[in-house]
């Protein structure tokens, strides 16, 4: 039996009248760096670090990876437990390694093969058979066009089926999929993606990034973008995420992003979100560090209830 806190079919349960509402226009809750709960702290750096990360571990030695560990972990729980916690959005960051056949997830080090994460997936959406996740695959590292299409063909193994061929996003509601058995969403933002019908292209998706350790200029930049309005015709992801930078690692050497970041930066997003609306030019896939923080999900998927549509008046002359 399903707990309180289990939000493993919210959309199977959202009300009648959302089913028929483009996807985009949905609160959608996702994590950022959704793989980062097992990364490979014993490893090599990974090739998505910036020089100056590589050169605290010639400086600091095995210590650093510690170091540079505490900063990369983004998430805590497995897929399975963060689809269980109502997650349906998944950042993805791909890299190959030396030594290895297999793409492997990557944030600061070395994670897990992606492949037996995609299964794990697959088998959530077997079990659950009206819930969609919609998988990010926007950053990829020593990746050439071999390794992409031998990823690409993995993928399409592995979900096959379920996939939802690359459609106008008004197209994109609950009740076509349902109608069609397709689970899964995938944007991989690289142009080979474009020789396959199933992945949807970078430009269909839009996930503007503060880059800011600051949670003031976090929230304005999100205010602007809110406030200005944004393209109706894309899925849109809002970034509740601070990023550090090599200063804000050097002044925090014993913390980690966790305890110096993501707890201040989690309630502040949440207050920001509280007073949002969905629809077509509102709220749409939200993402977090540390998705059990602050109530995220149920505080995200209530946002569902509002809505925010345009008003038009008119005027009759007599």
């Amino acid at each position: 039996m399903a707990g309180v806190d289990d939000y493993s079919n919210w959309m199977g349960n959202l009300p009648e009248e959302k089913h028929s509402v483009p996807l985009n226009t949905l609160a959608i809750p996702g994590s950022h760096d959704s793989f980062s709960c097992h990364l490979d702290k014993t490893g090599e750096l990974s090739p998505d670090n910036e020089k100056a990360i590589f050169d605290l571990c010639k400086i600091f030695g095995n210590m650093a990876k510690d170091i540079i560990y505490n900063w990369s972990v983004t998430q805590s729980k497995t897929f399975t437990e963060q689809l269980n916690a109502g997650i349906r959005y998944f950042d993805m960051r791909s890299t190959s390694k030396p030594g290895c056949e297999d793409i492997v997830f990557c944030h600061g080090m070395y994670g897990d093969k992606i492949e037996d994460s995609l299964r794990e997936i697959d088998q959530f959406l077997i079990d659950h058979p009206k819930e969609v996740v919609l998988l990010d695959f926007n950053h990829f590292y020593k990746m050439n066009d071999f390794h992409h299409k031998q990823f690409l063909s993995m993928i399409l193994e592995v979900f096959g089926y379920k996939m939802c061929p690359f459609l106008d996003v008004e197209s994109v509601t609950l009740e076509m999929l349902w109608e069609n058995n397709l689970q899964v969403i995938i944007f991989y933002k690289d142009k080979i993606a474009s020789d396959y019908l199933q992945f949807f292209p970078t430009q269909s998706i839009m996930s503007p990034w503060a880059n800011t350790p600051d949670c003031d200029k976090l929230l304005k930049f999100l205010d602007d973008i809110y406030s200005n309005g944004h393209d109706p015709e894309k899925f849109w992801v809002w970034q509740g995420v601070c990023t550090p930078d090599v200063g804000t690692i050097m002044r925090y050497l014993t913390g980690s992003l966790k305890t110096d970041i993501a707890k201040k930066v989690a309630p502040r997003f949440m207050s920001w979100l509280s007073d949002k609306k969905t629809g077509p030019t509102g709220i749409n896939i939200c993402i977090l560090d540390f998705i059990e923080m602050e109530n995220y999900v149920p505080c995200v998927l209530a946002l569902n209830a509002k809505c925010q549509f345009a008003i038009f008046t008119i005027s009759v002359v007599y």
